[in-house]
């Protein structure tokens, strides 16, 4: 069992990620190869690991055997029995040793999976890895994501090289087994604000159209310099961007455009 943990350490996850990982690797085989449904995993420093097995009276256990672990024992009582890893069937351990990478990755790819969504409609930076023509794959640092065609700026598509850095719209996550798909944009109307949002933080920005590759008209709740601006449509492919401030209820609308 200790090179299970290591095993898992070996991959860079967090030992309680490892650890989680193991317990249910080993109450999911105590329960399919024994029949014990009432299992609690325990793992002590420096890896020792110990289940504690509940066994029902009546059920899993005759009472004679109950009373010989514990004499006030009766009918429908749970009896604790801690077990070693020594001493488990061959067949647990097994049946450990092959559900617990799998259940480690399912817990890898949740957690990626959750972390993703938190992300969704926000912009991120990203790596072009390889290019195909019905796709790009970008390296997000923790995760690939991927570019359809239809999610290309046109005139972006010779840019389109592995090792080019570009920002880009994360549209949607999704877990495929144990894969999990992060689908991003290049040509979104909502990439504009989303970026805008990342290079000032707590500004708020929404995108009314976009001629994406050439120029986007924008509204923010406050006054921003050429020089922001002017970052942001370079982090689009240099866009042109038109932004118009809007101010406080109650107070006049600034009508000015900054035309960059």
């Amino acid at each position: 069992m200790e090179r299970l943990l290591e095993q898992g350490f070996r991959g860079e996850v967090s030992r309680n990620l490892v650890e989680l990982a193991l317990k249910i690797a080993l109450e999911e085989a105590l329960s399919t190869c024994l029949g014990i449904a009432d299992v609690e995993v325990k793992v002590e420093p420096p890896g020792e690991v110990k289940a504690v097995c509940y066994f029902e009276v009546g059920r899993d256990i005759t009472l004679h055997a109950a009373q010989r672990l514990d004499p006030y024992a009766c009918h429908g009582d749970l009896i604790p029995r801690t077990m070693r890893m020594d001493d488990l069937p061959k067949k647990v351990v097994r049946r450990v040793k092959q559900r617990f990478p799998l259940v480690l990755e399912d817990l890898k790819t949740d957690g990626a999976y959750w972390l993703w969504k938190q992300r969704v409609h926000r912009a991120v930076e990203g790596v072009i890895a390889k290019v195909n023509s019905h796709a790009v794959w970008v390296d997000l640092g923790d995760q690939m994501g991927i570019m359809p065609r239809n999610h290309w700026i046109s005139r972006e598509v010779l840019d389109y090289r592995s090792g080019k850095v570009h920002w880009f719209y994360v549209l949607k996550v999704r877990r495929e087994g144990r894969a999990l798909r992060v689908y991003l944009s290049r040509n979104s109307i909502s990439l504009p604000a989303a970026l805008l949002k990342e290079m000032v933080p707590g500004v708020k920005a929404r995108c009314i159209r976009r001629i994406a590759g050439a120029r986007s008209w924008i509204i923010v709740d406050r006054k921003l310099g050429e020089k922001i601006l002017a970052e942001l449509g370079g982090k689009l492919g240099g866009e042109w961007i038109e932004a118009k401030h809007t101010a406080p209820e109650g107070k006049k609308v600034s009508e000015t455009y900054l035309e960059l």
